[in-house]
């Protein structure tokens, strides 16, 4: 009994199997999506929240006034972001 033979055999029937598990798994997915397109219903609106974002410091007014004189971002670097409350 040779060895070649029988290990050509195993790898022949699970290239095939793996075929056929293929095509199934196709065909069921194809159900399922035909299925959960149906019943999907639409709503008419989808409540959400409102998140505005926060104003960029360079939106804002970027001028200081210390003592009398006025510093502006262009003077006194800053950074750029708005700071964490």
């Amino acid at each position: 009994m040779e060895l070649i033979p029988i290990l050509s055999l195993i790898i022949l029937v699970a290239t095939i199997s793996t075929f056929i598990f293929a095509v199934g798994a196709y065909i069921l997915y194809k159900i399922r999506e035909r299925k959960s397109r149906e019943t999907a219903a639409h709503p008419a609106s989808v409540p959400a929240e409102l998140v505005s974002p926060v104003p960029m410091m360079a939106e804002q007014e970027a001028s200081r006034t210390m003592s009398g004189q006025t510093y502006t971002r262009e003077t006194v670097q800053q950074p750029v972001y708005a700071p964490t409350r």
